[in-house]
């Protein structure tokens, strides 16, 4: 695609590994604080070569959230709660997460048609059968991969949208 690349790095920095760890092992250990995340985030996003980075601490109802960097190179825009960035290749371990929790609640099924989630006056195509979750979650859906270029003075990371990807 011909759209300006950058690199965005996305931190959820729980302090889930020491909780987990403390959970697995046994007597409780006292967490830092959410406020020291602060100072590790700069030194891990100093350290990233990323052009940007967001750290997330969630801890209980308690969380923690800083932007380092810029949005897009040369943005000078710092990461806030209300940028909207592209997680590229992390929406697969957040969608993953998501659906696994669908389906363990039996929201879903693997077997339903997406035709059922589409929005209304959409039609999904149908290949030799109606196309089900598991076909997209597997990406055996037929569907094309790549939705082509955004169009001329298309902001940068607002192309594809909603409409235009179940179009």
């Amino acid at each position: 695609m011909s759209h300006i690349k950058f690199q965005l790095t996305l931190f959820v920095f729980l302090f889930v590994l020491p909780l987990m760890s403390v959970l697995a092992q046994g007597p409780p250990m006292l967490l830092p604080d959410l406020q020291s995340a602060g100072a590790l985030g700069s030194d891990l996003f100093s350290q990233s070569g990323s052009t940007g980075m967001v750290l997330v601490v969630v801890r209980e109802d308690q969380v923690f959230f800083r932007g380092y960097g810029e949005t897009a190179p040369n943005s000078h825009q710092l990461p806030t709660q209300d940028s909207l960035l592209r997680l590229c290749s992390l929406t697969k371990i957040f969608t993953t997460d998501a659906f696994t929790k669908l389906i363990a609640d039996k929201t879903v099924q693997l077997n339903d048609p997406l035709q059922r989630y589409a929005p209304r006056g959409v039609i999904v195509p149908k290949r030799v059968r109606p196309i089900t979750l598991v076909d997209m979650a597997t990406h055996t859906s037929g569907l094309p991969r790549e939705l082509g270029n955004a169009p001329p003075n298309t902001s940068h990371f607002t192309f594809p949208d909603s409409r235009t990807r179940w179009r």
